[in-house]
């Protein structure tokens, strides 16, 4: 997979393919959620957006990959504790 290269480049960190497979779902709904919030000009608006059905998404989605990132950075700073 492209992307184990490319997360293993910029995070110095290899991921199994649960791992990676987690944060690819997450990307692929986030993208065109993302894209209709760009064409609509009504969902510009971050009160507007958070009351629609694809805000909700959206956050969702974010919380998803926030919660991913937030999780390698507490397993590296344990990783370092330990040293």
């Amino acid at each position: 997979m492209e992307i184990s290269y490319v997360l293993d480049n910029a995070l110095g960190h290899s991921f199994s393919n649960e791992k990676i497979l987690e944060l690819t779902t997450a990307i692929k709904e986030l993208a065109p959620v993302a894209y209709t919030r760009h064409l609509s000009v009504l969902l510009r608006f971050d009160i507007l957006f958070r009351l629609t059905p694809t805000g909700k998404e959206f956050f969702a989605c974010q919380k998803k990959l926030h919660d991913w990132f937030a999780s390698l950075v507490l397993e590296e700073k344990k990783v370092y504790d330990r040293k």
